[in-house]
């Protein structure tokens, strides 16, 4: 049965710039979640539904979304980098983009530190790590959108989908699907 998104049926890895782009509406999903959860409960103790909640979006943040980082960096990009056709805007936005996932990167290693500890207590959260989770959530909401912003709308997927041969494309979504390990099923 096809995956959906909001009722929306997703791309599969035959499609793996549509793909990549539905990874990103998980992205801004599961940090909507984290965000409400904080934004709701900072003073107050988590209660079962919302603990499962944070729970399944830490663990999407854990695993999921570096196999994503890993399908633009290690199969995407490459490709794009090694193409003939590369224009120099997109070397750019390719560079760029790689730091944006560091940086992401540390930040998510400070909220998935103070949601840890959270999930690990029946307790509140104290007012300043309360506050400073929602903050850094905020911060990364709105690194998110930009760095999204660019890989959609600017220079590297459009480029992807115009100039890089249907094999080629083809070889992304097999490594995205061997990167699951759902080459095995």
């Amino acid at each position: 049965m096809p995956l959906q998104l909001n009722g929306k049926m997703l791309a599969g890895f035959d499609q793996p710039i549509e793909m990549l782009c539905d990874c990103h509406r998980r992205v801004e999903y599961f940090l909507d979640v984290q965000l409400r959860i904080a934004e709701r409960y900072q003073h107050l103790v988590l209660d079962q539904e919302a603990r499962a909640a944070l729970e399944n979006a830490r663990a999407y943040f854990l695993d999921s979304a570096p196999k994503h980082t890993a399908d633009e960096e290690d199969s995407l990009f490459p490709r794009l980098l090694s193409s003939s056709s590369v224009t120099k805007e997109c070397q750019q936005a390719l560079r760029r983009l790689e730091d944006d996932h560091l940086q992401a990167n540390r930040m998510h290693f400070t909220i998935d530190a103070i949601l840890a500890g959270w999930l690990g207590s029946d307790d509140i959260l104290p007012k300043d790590v309360g506050e400073h989770l929602v903050e850094q959530l905020r911060k990364l909401r709105d690194h998110y959108r930009e760095h999204i912003r660019i890989e959609e709308e600017e220079e590297v997927f459009p480029y992807a989908g115009q100039t890089l041969p249907d094999n080629q494309l083809l070889e992304v979504g097999k490594e995205m699907r061997a990167r699951r390990r759902l080459d095995q099923v």
